[in-house]
């Protein structure tokens, strides 16, 4: 149906602080790019929703997000161009 679903789990810098996303349905919204935007249930305190955009590049997804904290820890972070490992 083109949706797409994953899990995002990241350690980020020399803290080592992580982030860990599951999403399902993300929704095709142009060719090569989807949006998903996370429960009501796991909204900030402002009632702002995780959205995140996933967007295929040539060899590599870039992810970008707003709102997201929730699934992070103190300086975690998953915004970034993703490839592959061989």
């Amino acid at each position: 149906d083109g949706a797409l679903a994953g899990n995002i789990s990241t350690v980020s810098g020399p803290t080592y602080h992580t982030c860990d996303v599951s999403f399902s349905d993300a929704e095709e919204t142009s060719s090569g790019v989807w949006h998903w935007q996370g429960p009501a249930e796991e909204a900030d305190s402002d009632g702002n929703l995780c959205e995140i955009d996933f967007t295929a590049t040539s060899g590599a997804l870039r992810i970008e997000s707003q709102n997201c904290r929730y699934y992070c820890g103190a300086r975690g972070w998953f915004d970034s161009d993703y490839t592959r490992v061989r």
